[in-house]
């Protein structure tokens, strides 16, 4: 018989059984206001997330050093779609933009004050407030941010070309710590650790204790049926 010790590997399938019943009522039943565990939790760390992660107002304030630097540069966009928006977006704070195809080239802007320009629509962005950027440039806020993004990231390299070292570096900055965050956490309830400090322990705590649980049903099965690990003899000469 495959089973070499019943108690054991009942044991493990008593476990292995429960972890199941208990995995399908975190997918599935909705028990935090019509929401399942793993969703509500999910929401919940992205809150948390997002009520310590405020560095626009930080990054605002430095790029002031830039004000003044001129920004005449040609980009190339991602298509000629993405080309046209990057225009409207630019053409909207200061910059003369001409587009030919994928290519995107800004005349007469201001490198500090466009830079200002896309923390301003981050910062309403991260404080939920979408509708502001949609109706400045008319179409939608988010794909304003997604055209923020790649316009940044094709002027960072075209800076790194001219040896612009400065304002490449800082420019990757303020895509990752101001851009992103904008896009990422649009829509979410900002909330304090020390807020939900109970319940976030409590999910860890379980996190913990699931893993384990999952994990010694695997282990007390494989004792049933004898496949156990030991230490080998010291082979003797």
């Amino acid at each position: 018989m495959l089973v070499k010790n019943a108690k054991t590997f009942n044991l493990g399938l008593l476990l292995l059984v429960s972890f199941a019943i208990v995995f399908y009522v975190i997918m599935f039943l909705p028990l935090f206001d019509g929401k399942t565990t793993i969703i509500y939790a999910d929401e919940m760390f992205n809150s948390l997330a997002k009520g310590s992660t405020n560095f626009i107002p930080k990054y605002m304030e430095k790029s002031e050093k830039f004000v003044g630097k001129a920004l005449e540069i040609t980009l190339k966009m991602g298509n000629a779609a993405e080309a046209e928006k990057a225009a409207v977006l630019f053409g909207k704070n200061g910059s003369t933009a001409t587009v030919a195809g994928e290519t995107l080239t800004l005349a007469g802007g201001d490198y500090g004050k466009t830079m200002l320009a896309a923390e301003h629509d981050a910062d309403l962005m991260f404080n939920n407030r979408g509708d502001e950027v949609a109706a400045k440039y008319g179409f939608n806020e988010k794909e304003v941010m997604y055209i923020w993004h790649s316009a940044f990231k094709s002027l960072g390299k075209e800076l790194e070309k001219q040896e612009r070292f400065e304002g490449s570096i800082f420019l990757g900055e303020v895509v990752t710590k101001v851009i992103e965050p904008g896009y990422n956490f649009y829509g979410i309830k900002p909330e304090k650790v020390k807020d939900r400090a109970a319940l976030l322990v409590a999910f860890l705590v379980f996190y913990v204790i699931y893993t384990l649980w999952f994990g010694y049903s695997i282990y007390e099965i494989f004792n049933g049926i004898g496949l156990t690990m030991t230490k080998s003899k010291a082979k003797k000469e």
